[in-house]
């Protein structure tokens, strides 16, 4: 699950090393927004929808938002 997009790696550090104290396992990854990158952050991953789902509730109840990102 996606929770954020920053330009400043040092803002995608802090979200999750607070998802992390939470007991969440997290990524932050570069990605492309044309010429910018843009630092994500990523819980999970999940074994199946719904471990994802449950994820996502979890997250939810803590006040983040996110988007449920496919694996290819």
């Amino acid at each position: 699950m996606q929770l954020g997009s920053f330009a400043s790696r040092q803002n995608a550090d802090r979200l999750a090393r607070s998802l992390r104290g939470k007991g969440f396992r997290t990524t932050v990854s570069p990605g492309r927004a044309g010429t910018r990158v843009l630092w994500r952050v990523r819980a999970g991953p999940t074994r199946d929808r719904a471990g994802a789902l449950h994820l996502a509730a979890r997250l939810k109840a803590l006040g983040h938002r996110g988007e449920l990102i496919p694996l290819r």
